[in-house]
């Protein structure tokens, strides 16, 4: 991943993805993105948190998002505003932290990291055809 860090900026082109089956995509009606700085005896950190509702509970949903589970990932988002930024780091990737099935037919989801560094923009992610993408690691 190339970094332009007085920026914060990622250029287009500056993440690497090995093939496309290390990008899922996650279909969602509800999307909130959280990044809250903290101090730490280490000093600065931000905890990133991506909260999701996912549609339709069935058998293969179920699967779906269980499959999350111990996996590392790196969470490629775009807002309403059109603003993309790139939540997760191969140091510090996502992780899926919490799943509740709600009785409205959807599950919420949430992945968190915890890095030193705030999430990076990004000048586009123009391969993603959807709002938010997921590389697994």
């Amino acid at each position: 991943m190339k970094v332009d860090k007085d920026l914060w900026c990622i250029p287009l082109g500056g993440i690497d993805i090995a093939s496309a089956s290390d990008v899922v995509s996650i279909p969602f009606v509800n999307g909130m993105y959280s990044e809250p700085s903290e101090i730490t005896e280490h000093g600065e950190a931000f905890r990133g948190t991506i909260d999701i509702e996912v549609p339709r509970d069935s058998k293969e949903q179920t699967k779906a998002i269980n499959s999350y589970r111990g996996k590392k990932l790196i969470a490629l988002i775009k807002d309403k505003n059109g603003t993309c930024k790139v939540i997760g780091t191969l140091k510090q990737p996502l992780k899926l932290v919490g799943i509740n099935k709600e009785s409205t037919n959807t599950w919420q989801v949430q992945f968190a990291t915890f890095t030193p560094d705030p999430s990076y923009y990004t000048d586009g992610i123009s391969i993603f055809t959807v709002n938010s993408q997921f590389v697994t690691l």
